[in-house]
C-alpha cells in the first residue's frame, strides 16, 4: 500500500476539489433554472433595457445582464455559449451564422443615421485624406464592415491605409492621445470625441450600409425561452418613450453614467436613431420584399466580394416575426 506524506495528501485534497469545482462549472444546470444572459454593450439604442433594470419591477430573477464594453467581446461571448443574446448589426450578425451558430434576429432596436462615423485629427478634412493614414478599427465587428464600406464609396480599399486593431475601450484613449490619424467608431464615443476636436469624414447618414441594430438570440432559445423573449421586447417598446423623454431624471441617470454623457449630449445621440415601432419591425423581420432579407443579402454580397466572409452565408431562417407580434405597443 502507498502512503501519502502530509504535503501530498494536501495537494491531493487540493486536486480532488480543484476538480469538483471545474465539475460544478461544467455541468448544465436546467434550463428552467438558468437564468436569460444578455450581453449588454454600451449603444445608445439598448439602454431601454438597461434603463428598465434601474427602474425596478420589469426585470426579475429570469433575466442576467453581461456587461461588455465591446463588439468583439460580445461576439465572442455568443460564440462560447457565455450569453444567450445580444444587440448587434447585421454585418455581425452574418459572421456568427458563417461561423456554424444558429441564430435568430426577433427585434429590431433601431437603424442609427450619422452614429457610426470615421472620425479624424483636424487636419484632415475629407475622406481620401487617409489614403495611406493610421486608422483605428475594430476587427470582426461593424466597424471593420463600416470602414470598408465607406473606403469603397471613394475608391479605396483597406489596403490603402495602415489599419490600428483595437477596441472601442482603447480606441477613445489612442485617438486622444493621437496615436491615430483616424477612427471609425460609433455614439457615443463619436460624441464625446467630438466634444474635444474631433472631425467627422463621414458618418452612416452619408455612407448608406443597413447598420440596424438587432436582438439576436440561439435559435434553440426561441423555443425554450418564449416567455423571456416576449418579456424582453415588451420592456424595451414600454421604456422607449421614457428613454427619449428623459425622465424620470433618477432612472436616466444611470444611463448617462453608462453612457459618460450629459443629458442634452445623450439627447443628440438618440436623435441620431431612427427608433423601428412594432409595426414596422414585424414588417422588417417577416420574411418579403419589405423585410431585412434585402439588407442581409446586400450585406453578405459585399462583405464576401471584401474578404470579410470567407464564403457564401445561408441566409433562411434568420428573422422571426413571432416575438413582436404578440401584445400591442404601449
Amino acid at each position: 500500500m502507498i502512503k501519502l506524506g502530509p504535503r501530498a495528501t494536501a495537494l491531493s485534497v487540493a486536486g480532488m476539489g480543484l476538480l469538483l469545482c471545474m465539475l460544478a462549472l461544467l455541468w448544465p444546470e436546467p434550463k428552467e433554472n438558468r437564468p436569460f444572459t444578455l450581453a449588454v454593450g454600451v449603444w445608445p439604442g439598448m439602454e431601454t433595457l438597461t434603463l428598465a433594470r434601474e427602474q425596478g419591477g420589469f426585470l426579475d430573477s429570469r433575466f442576467n445582464f453581461v456587461e461588455l464594453s465591446w463588439t468583439s467581446a460580445t461576439m465572442m461571448a455568443f460564440e462560447n455559449r457565455v450569453v444567450d443574446g445580444a444587440v448587434m448589426t447585421l454585418d455581425e450578425m452574418l459572421r456568427l451564422r458563417s461561423g456554424g451558430h444558429a441564430i435568430k434576429a426577433i427585434l429590431v432596436l433601431g437603424l442609427p443615421q450619422g452614429g457610426d462615423a470615421i472620425v479624424s485629427l483636424p487636419d484632415l478634412t475629407k475622406l481620401t485624406d487617409i489614403r495611406g493614414k493610421r486608422v483605428g478599427v475594430e476587427l470582426r465587428a461593424s466597424g471593420e464592415y463600416f470602414l470598408a464600406k465607406a473606403l469603397h464609396s471613394v475608391g479605396l480599399t483597406t489596403s490603402d491605409v495602415t489599419l490600428v486593431p483595437l477596441n472601442l475601450a482603447e480606441a477613445e484613449n489612442a485617438f486622444e492621445q493621437k496615436e491615430l490619424d483616424a477612427l471609425v467608431t460609433n455614439d457615443p464615443i463619436r460624441e464625446r470625441l467630438l466634444k474635444k476636436g474631433a472631425h467627422v469624414l463621414t458618418d452612416s447618414e452619408q455612407i448608406p450600409a443597413d447598420l440596424y441594430r438587432v436582438l439576436v438570440v440561439r435559435q434553440d432559445l426561441t423555443t425554450d425561452r418564449q416567455a423571456e423573449l416576449r418579456s424582453l421586447i415588451k420592456i424595451h417598446f414600454a421604456t422607449l418613450p421614457v428613454l427619449r423623454s428623459g425622465k424620470p431624471e433618477t432612472a436616466m441617470a444611470a444611463v448617462l453614467r453608462r453612457e459618460r454623457l450629459n443629458r442634452i449630449e445623450f439627447q443628440r445621440v438618440v436623435n441620431r436613431i431612427v427608433d423601428i415601432s412594432r409595426e414596422a419591425n414585424i414588417r422588417l423581420l417577416t420574411p418579403g420584399s419589405e423585410s431585412l432579407e434585402s439588407a442581409l443579402s446586400k450585406t453578405a454580397t459585399f462583405m464576401k466580394a471584401q474578404g470579410l466572409l470567407d464564403e457564401d452565408v445561408p441566409l433562411q431562417g434568420l428573422l422571426d416575426a413571432n416575438f413582436v407580434k404578440g401584445g400591442s405597443e404601449p
